[in-house]
């Protein structure tokens, strides 16, 4: 399915309602702010969350696919999730070969919607002139997005969200616009101060839209490139990988720290958009 799907409840609501829905089942119970140590897939899986080993069934593991680079040393000073016994061969090869990308978004909520005095498109972009970078800055962006500059923002999206989520009957929606980053930009956008981001924001707008700015209400940004549980946003495949990696990557693993589909005792499963072609 898509990719860029929005919900008026939030994101959030998805998971508050299955938690809602797994914890009337008896042997069902939530932990929340907790930390996985450790994976045991073994004959008697469990999982170590919070300091506590939890026994289960089977295991469903939707890290995100930095986090399994930390579990098989894909990044320096790995200090990822324990797997018991250790994974295949195959999907440890098919971590290390797709990589992971950066995608940070600012929500901007103002007073009066000025974008809206043209007939604008509820997506519209702004493309600026490319800084000139050095190729050395991708390994960089890559691994542990640490690469930082002053060049100006070259690529912005923006998405009119106050419109798009309106009820079908509001005549006014809420003047809100949300602004996607990717790649280089929102590695850069990781090192401006917030006041610093939105200011080079507006003077986008002002360009694109010919009016004066306001500045916004209320402000909301992601850093997904800094953040230690994600350490990056989505993946994508570099040069020499395939689609293969993919179909690796969402294959299940067996008790004995073998990667198959047909094993009989099939313990550990994976989830997540690294797990998925489309």
């Amino acid at each position: 399915g898509r990719h860029d799907v929005r919900l008026r409840q939030g994101h959030g609501a998805i998971v508050e309602d299955l938690t809602k829905r797994l914890a009337a089942h008896p042997r069902f119970s939530v932990v929340t702010d907790a930390a996985v140590t450790t994976v045991c897939y073994g004959r008697r899986p469990s999982v170590t969350v919070g300091g506590e080993e939890v026994a289960c069934d089977f295991i469903v593991c939707a890290l995100p696919l930095s986090a399994l680079k930390r579990c098989t040393g894909g990044y320096e000073n790995s200090d990822g999730v324990s797997f018991r016994p250790e994974l295949p061969w195959e999907k440890v090869m098919a971590v290390d070969a797709v990589g992971v990308g950066c995608v940070n978004k600012l929500i901007l909520k103002f007073d009066w919607e000025f974008w809206r005095l043209e007939d604008r498109d509820v997506y519209f972009s702004y493309h600026g002139e490319p800084s000139g970078d050095s190729d050395d800055d991708d390994d960089n962006e890559e691994q542990e997005f640490d690469g930082s500059d002053s060049s100006e923002l070259t690529c912005v999206r923006f998405c009119d969200v106050g419109k798009l989520l309106a009820a079908k009957e509001d005549c006014s929606p809420p003047a809100v616009l949300e602004v996607c980053l990717w790649g280089r930009d929102a590695v850069r956008s990781e090192h401006l101060a917030e006041d610093e981001l939105v200011e080079r924001i507006e003077t986008i707008l002002s360009d694109l839209c010919q009016v004066h700015v306001p500045s916004p209400i209320e402000v909301r940004r992601t850093t997904f490139g800094r953040d230690p549980h994600t350490l990056g946003t989505c993946s994508f495949l570099p040069p020499g990988a395939t689609e293969a990696e993919y179909a690796a990557l969402a294959a299940p693993c067996c008790g004995t720290g073998h990667a198959a589909r047909d094993a009989p005792l099939l313990r550990l499963f994976w989830a997540g958009e690294h797990t998925s072609v489309d």
